[in-house]
């Protein structure tokens, strides 16, 4: 079973420059008492990385041997709108329209599907008390196993 996650993960720390701004799915975070907002104590800009097992088209309707896409979700947290939208360009400029390499199977280029808007999270902070900023951008990319001569 083909899992890109790797594939991903180093493309993001070769595109951050530092393996502690790339999170795999997870960031702990420390909210100090009910109703006050999360203080995040992570170095920024940063990108949390998501993905899912994707779905298998229906190779007799798509006339043509059965493709599975993969997807993933990259949320890119930082001290302003700015820090933000230049981490998602960079790691756009990286990842759109690449073919990824992994042994045994044919890729289709990386897509990307959705990028939602940069906006403020009022419900977390920066440890001097200023607000932050997040970005979530959406990929795919289509993969099939190499036929076997």
């Amino acid at each position: 079973m083909l899992f890109i996650d790797e594939w991903v993960l180093e493309r993001l720390t070769a595109v951050m420059g530092d393996p502690d701004l790339v999170h795999d799915g997870l960031v702990t975070l420390e909210r100090p008492g009910p109703g006050e907002p999360v203080v995040v104590r992570y170095p920024m800009p940063y990108v949390v990385y998501a993905s899912n097992l994707g779905d298998t088209s229906n190779a007799r309707l798509a006339k043509r041997h059965r493709r599975h896409s993969t997807f993933w979700s990259l949320m890119v947290v930082g001290l302003d709108r700015t820090q933000v939208k230049a981490a998602l360009e960079d790691i756009r400029a990286d990842l759109h329209h690449t073919r990824p390499a992994i042994a045994g199977y044919k890729f289709w280029p990386v897509s990307l599907e959705e990028s939602q808007r940069v906006r403020r999270d009022d419900d977390a902070i920066n440890v001097d008390g200023s607000p932050l900023f997040y970005g979530v951008d959406n990929y795919a990319v289509a993969h099939q196993l190499k036929s076997v001569a």
